[in-house]
């Protein structure tokens, strides 16, 4: 596993700390924090992993973000429904391989993504708001 930037358990990450280590991704956060305004975030630490933002609905997680150096990760449980019909989504074509062959757990198929630049930001872009449309 990388080193995480934020490993401090007495200091949860700042929006300006975060964009000072996510660099040129840091644009990519901001989307996404408008896109996801309408749900809930809270910050938690773990020895092992650092600080991590759940962002979920008041329930359950629509994803887990984490901060890395340059750039930034959200690992999410896919439900069953859900991975049925985003496999048949042509703007998720670069992720249908690892949903296919993601490990299934009580809470769904595990995925995480990396952002890295604009391709890779095109895509989360596109699969979560896909998710966030199959759960209203």
């Amino acid at each position: 596993m990388e080193e995480r930037p934020f490993t401090d358990p007495k200091s949860a990450p700042t929006l300006d700390a975060l964009h000072e280590t996510l660099g040129p991704a840091a644009a990519f956060l901001d989307e996404l924090l408008v896109q996801t305004a309408d749900f809930r975030r809270a910050w938690s630490h773990s020895k092992r992993g650092g600080w991590l933002d759940k962002v979920h609905d008041g329930k359950k997680a629509l994803f887990y973000l984490i901060p890395l150096h340059g750039s930034f990760r959200l690992s999410m449980a896919v439900r069953d429904a859900e991975r049925d019909t985003l496999l048949g989504e042509p703007a998720l074509a670069a992720l249908h391989d690892r949903l296919a062959e993601a490990k299934r757990y009580s809470e769904g198929w595990a995925l995480a993504v990396d952002v890295t630049d604009a391709a890779s930001w095109a895509v989360v872009r596109a699969l979560v708001g896909r998710l966030i449309a199959l759960r209203r």
